[in-house]
């Protein structure tokens, strides 16, 4: 059969179309979220609560919960009490994916004074807490020492250990076993733990 100019034409169509239909036809390859990016995001310091009350002020009233006592002290700055969650800058050539919790914790600026303790005022610890992807499931495991070695920072030299306690998509808590000292009642708690929660800044 004499194939014309007009089904020469044609044919051509068929067969680009078919090749078409097959180019779309293949499977898309579906990419899986993030697994990390749900945590991420800003936070705001909800609760510092220790395990007994502290007079930080020497007025006599003490509270568990320290954001309380702390406002009531020079050096209170509610804009550091912002954290965030990001995806953490790779610092090595490990490639596994990590989350970092940055923080700014106030506490109690402690002075020895009259062979005791005196607070001079709120301070700010600024930290940078890294986890691992497979450390998300019992994130308690990964425990540090800061090792602040310059001991007229009496708080700072004394935290025994820090770390993320618990975390979810709406919040997180860091946990310190630190030195703690409540003025009024002149009690010395050595191995406080201190819970510092953050919830998601809606």
């Amino acid at each position: 059969m004499k194939l014309t100019g007009v089904s020469i034409e044609r044919l051509s169509l068929c067969i680009f179309g078919v090749f078409f239909i097959a180019g779309c036809s293949k499977t898309v390859e579906v990419v899986e979220d993030d697994p990390l990016a749900k945590y991420c995001g800003e936070y705001v310091l909800y609760s510092v609560v220790g395990e007994h009350c502290y007079d930080l002020n020497d007025d006599a009233s003490a509270y568990r919960t320290l954001l309380d006592e702390f406002s009531q002290i020079a050096g209170y700055y509610e804009p550091n009490h912002f954290a965030s969650v990001e995806k953490s800058l790779r610092i090595s050539n490990s490639t596994e994916p990590a989350l970092t919790f940055n923080v700014c914790l106030p506490y109690p600026n402690y002075i020895e004074k009259d062979g005791s303790y005196d607070v001079a005022g709120v301070a700010y610890l600024e930290q940078s807490i890294k986890l691992w992807q497979y450390q998300l499931d019992n994130p308690s495991e990964k425990r540090f020492v800061p090792g602040y070695a310059d001991e007229s920072n009496i708080f700072l030299s004394h935290i025994n250990e820090m770390y993320i306690s618990e975390f979810s998509e709406d919040s997180f808590t860091v946990r310190l076993d630190c030195f703690m000292y409540s003025l009024g009642f002149e009690s010395v708690y050595p191995n406080e733990i201190v819970e510092y929660t953050y919830v998601r800044n809606q």
